[in-house]
């Protein structure tokens, strides 16, 4: 199984300096491409003059990370694509368990064990155990008590984190990728993974395969935490508008709570969910337009999807 890794990148000099070395070195024989979104800092220049053996891919101007991830899979040649974030460091040994599973048929996506920058007893991210509750998706990212010596076991997980993690490249272009509905950033992997779970495709937790990540690295200093956190719950909102297609849920679960919460949420001062509503509101007809193309292509329920993930 022959593997390419793709980085998108933008104004992310600093990172790659520190963390594409250990990239390279985890990556062996395979090729790595970096996606340089039309930086302005002397990304290019550094990767041309540093690291000569990386395959650059050059936009003319910015189009944004979903963008730059469909630019590294088109270009890539090998049969997985392993997605880095510029703000992760990936262990030495960590590709060898994301690729035995795609031995198997019905596998989309791998993702790994992500733990905190300072390499602590911190996990940051492992598997996302879904929930449905007031009318929107929610998730865990580890249960109680796990550390890095004792992370959750293998299993499947809701999406694999588009920042570092592992996808059947053919899979990923009969999807059409990440969908631009969620620019600039966020819910875009949950999205395209949620897509694959419809398909019959299952998506894998696999703490073997271990990275450092500096959480927000990139989006927090460029964008502000204000404005990641507004586009979180934004794309939230999007990702039920566009996927969530059981009546059950959407009808008797989505729409009442979300009424609910537009009607009373100004008693508690919940300014950022009527942000986030009124910021995806013009983005509807959109999502409703894929969500119908969704609907039709899906083989598995909502509800089965929440089953076979809860039940490993």
């Amino acid at each position: 199984m022959k593997a390419s890794f793709v980085i998108p990148n933008w104004n992310g000099r600093s990172l790659l300096e520190r963390n594409l070395p250990a990239v390279i070195e985890a990556a062996g024989e395979c090729e790595v491409i970096v996606v340089d979104d039309a930086s302005t800092d002397g990304s290019v220049e550094l990767l041309s003059q540093e690291f000569p053996s990386v395959r650059v891919v050059r936009h003319d101007a910015n189009r944004g990370f979903s963008a730059g991830c469909m630019s590294g899979v088109r270009a890539a040649s090998g049969d997985v694509v392993v997605l880095l974030n510029t703000d992760v460091r990936p262990r030495p040994d960590f590709l060898a368990p994301l690729l035995k599973h795609f031995t198997e048929d019905d596998v989309f996506a791998v993702s790994c064990l992500s733990i905190a920058a300072d390499e602590a007893k911190t996990i940051k991210e492992s598997f996302k155990a879904p929930v449905f509750r007031r009318g929107l998706l929610k998730y865990e990212t580890h249960p109680a008590g796990a550390t890095v010596e004792a992370p959750p076991g293998r299993r499947n997980t809701l999406f694999a984190t588009g920042g570092h993690c592992a996808i059947h490249r053919a899979r990923f272009l009969e999807l059409g990728g990440f969908d631009d509905l969620f620019k600039p950033f966020y819910c875009e992997d949950l999205d395209l993974c949620y897509r694959a779970w419809k398909r019959g495709w299952r998506v894998i937790y696999e703490p073997e395969s271990v990275v450092v990540h500096e959480h927000k690295g990139t989006i927090g200093k460029a964008f502000g935490l204000g404005c990641a956190q507004r586009m979180n719950r934004r794309n939230r909102l999007l990702f039920v508008w566009k996927n969530i297609t059981s009546p059950g849920m959407f009808w008797l679960g989505h729409v009442p709570a979300m009424a609910l919460r537009a009607l009373f949420g100004w008693l508690v001062l919940d300014l950022s969910f009527y942000a986030a509503l009124f910021s995806g509101l013009p983005h509807l007809p959109k999502a409703l337009k894929r969500r119908r193309t969704a609907r039709h292509a899906a083989i598995v329920t909502d509800e089965e999807i929440f089953r076979r993930i809860s039940e490993l």
